[in-house]
């Protein structure tokens, strides 16, 4: 075990402890320990002899020793042949938890505003995330034990990406939780008499009421996104490090879930927001955590979950990847002996039946695509925290994600029934569940239309028509416009067809408010300009699926060369429009953060266009899905924050 590796695992391990002394801090009115102090207590170097004083003390000394180890682990990164990775990651680090440390001296300066509170703990979560993501780049390297090493594996054009996209997804949703849980804390909204529901005390059009609501709200689109990720962990035959954490994230989500009605039933003493915070912290690590092994290279054996019909599947067997098979020599059968019957239906007697059960179900779920589902509801819930202006009912966003799921899913699954025959030509659709005839097309064209119909009908029916109107409308542009016309006429299909995928927030807009404002249609022109450069990138990386399919992508068109220049142009109007933007009700937090974000795609964008590779758009391609969940987030906390 190396010192690098050591001084990466006492960091994490040092910050887990800040954060639960700072939990036990958070239970002390501000200024009760130090009386406004810092970095003095009460005036002195050493804290009076008494419980608040001492805790708040010891909080300063937990952050002090992590920067010291911060400090040491850069340096020994620097001193070490460790990956430029490791480094970057340490040095991100090192800056997150220095700003973290400043922003809590403006805490206790100012008396611990509710804001500047949330901020200190938002910031302490990334330098958490940064000091893990180091930690498991060192285990890569062979430092650790190998399910820590498989999380840090680099990112791989062989990764599953449906799985990843999920997996990152439900680590920004628990990331949400963290933040939306503290908010509740710090502004002490503890309104809800009731557990799960909302009853007995105060308005539900109370402010404190709002936000306890929006905070079960986020913890159940939490549970979600902690079962989903199980699921898929399961379901793609992902590494045994990420199944074990997304096995142990739902465990955490149970454990929250079980805190929650302890808090109720006992009156939601203040004490319950320390193990509140812990739990909800370890939901955060373990799926950022998976989010990272997904990303990686998945296992040989996964990518073939039945050896015996591997070509089959994929149709990509070669000489290299399937050596002959050992032949035995024949031994001659005694006289009379009966010829052994031909396994005419050998895949179905040696998979069980529970497995063959898990198949069906896994096949129906995979045609919704999760992946690209999860990204979809992100912006829907990001809208209507925007449109709220905070946290909105529990119940309304319930049922807003369950209706955004509906429709999302039958219009993939639309998608999925018409694209059958380019499927069947592309290495990476080939195994979907209809081109493989493990669904039939009849099975699947009900299933997707029975999805879309519940969707309008339950968004209708109980949230409000205009947001199922704007739902079906998404839906029927994505089946009818993108996929039957555009994709197959136009290299520019994506430009036109990326309205279906922008209608999302609009939807979650409505349903707080009832109707449409500029704002919303201007999350709704990020993510129509956000399409074509991150759609491109993953063409570049496609081109010749894409060629062989006869699918009119751009660089099968106009060739890469040109497909790049494009990319660099949507990419610089994608920044114009973030930052316009701002003028329409989103303030300076946004702003900076759209300045910093957008600087950093167009200057991907350029990179790829001057020095053109599989690894830059690789890298862009996976920017781009960080980035779209960021930049909605960064509305979020402006909206929150300076609303």
């Amino acid at each position: 075990m190396s010192r690098l590796y050591r001084f990466a695992l006492a960091t994490v391990i040092a910050t887990l402890g800040l954060v639960a002394v700072g939990s036990l801090a958070r239970l002390q009115p501000a200024g009760a320990g130090c009386g406004n102090d810092w970095p003095r207590c009460n005036g002195s170097w050493l804290p009076p002899l008494g419980w608040a004083p001492l805790i708040e003390y010891a909080h300063r000394a937990a952050a002090l020793a992590v920067i010291l180890l911060a400090v040491a682990t850069l340096i020994v990164a620097y001193r070490s042949p460790a990956s430029r990775r490791v480094r970057a990651l340490a040095s991100a680090g090192l800056g997150a938890i220095l700003l973290q440390s400043l922003i809590g001296g403006a805490t206790a300066i100012w008396g611990a505003p509710a804001n500047i509170a949330i901020l200190h703990l938002a910031v302490a979560m990334l330098f958490l995330a940064f000091s893990v993501a180091a930690l498991v780049a060192v285990a890569a390297t062979g430092e650790g034990p190998a399910w820590l090493a498989d999380l840090g594996r680099a990112p791989s054009p062989e990764a599953d990406r449906a799985f990843a996209i999920a997996a990152s997804a439900s680590a920004v949703v628990a990331f949400g939780l963290v933040i939306f849980g503290a908010s509740t804390s710090a502004t002490g909204a503890f309104a809800c008499a009731t557990w799960p529901l909302c009853g007995g005390t105060g308005s539900v059009a109370s402010a404190e009421t709002t936000i306890h609501l929006g905070y079960r709200a986020t913890a159940l689109l939490g549970a979600f996104a902690a079962a989903a990720t199980g699921l898929l962990a399961w379901r793609r035959d992902a590494t045994r490090g990420a199944r074990a954490l997304a096995i142990a994230a739902i465990a955490l989500v149970v454990l929250q879930s079980a805190l929650n009605g302890i808090a109720t039933v006992a009156g939601d003493p203040a004490w319950m927001s320390s193990p509140h915070l812990l739990v909800a912290t370890l939901i955060w690590l373990a799926l950022f955590a998976v989010a990272l092994a997904a990303w990686g290279p998945r296992p040989e054996a996964a990518r073939y979950p039945y050896p015996g019909i591997a070509t089959a599947m994929t149709g990509s067997a070669t000489a290299e990847s399937s050596p002959a098979p050992v032949v035995a020599p024949a031994v001659p059968a005694p006289a009379g002996a009966l010829a052994p019957l031909a396994p005419v239906f050998e895949l179905d007697l040696t998979v069980p039946s529970l497995q063959r059960a898990r198949q069906i179900v896994a096949d129906y779920v995979a045609l919704t695509k999760p992946g690209i589902m999860m990204l979809l509801l992100t912006t829907t819930l990001c809208a209507m925290l925007m449109a709220e202006r905070g946290l909105p009912p529990f119940w309304l966003v319930a049922l807003t994600m369950l209706g955004g799921a509906l429709a999302s899913g039958g219009a993939s699954v639309l998608n999925c029934y018409i694209d059958r025959d380019i499927d069947g030509q592309m290495s990476r659709t080939r195994n979907r569940a209809i081109v493989a005839g493990r669904i039939s097309a009849d099975a699947a064209l009900a299933y997707g239309i029975a999805l879309s119909a519940a969707s309008v009908l339950l968004l209708g029916l109980l949230v409000n028509w205009t947001a199922a109107l704007l739902a079906l409308a998404g839906n029927l542009y994505y089946v009818f416009v993108y996929t039957m016309w555009l994709k197959r006429s136009t290299p520019y299909n994506i430009v036109i067809g990326g309205a279906a995928g922008a209608v999302p927030p609009l939807v979650g807009w409505a349903a707080v408010t009832g109707n449409a404002p500029l704002l919303a249609w201007g999350l709704f022109a990020i993510i129509f300009a956000w399409t074509p450069p991150h759609s491109w990138a993953l063409a570049l990386l496609k081109q010749g699926e894409y060629t062989r399919a006869a699918v009119p992508m751009l660089p099968v068109v106009r060739g890469e060369a040109e497909t790049r220049r494009q990319i660099v142009i949507y990419t610089a109007i994608l920044m114009a429009v973030c930052l316009a933007l701002a003028a329409f009700g989103l303030g300076i937090l946004y702003l900076a953060a759209a300045i910093v974000l957008n600087g950093l795609f167009l200057g991907l964008a350029i990179r790829l266009y001057r020095v053109p590779s599989k690894r830059a758009a690789r890298q862009l391609f996976f920017y781009s899905l960080w980035y779209l969940a960021l930049i909605f987030s960064a509305g979020v906390v402006d909206r929150i924050l300076l609303g």
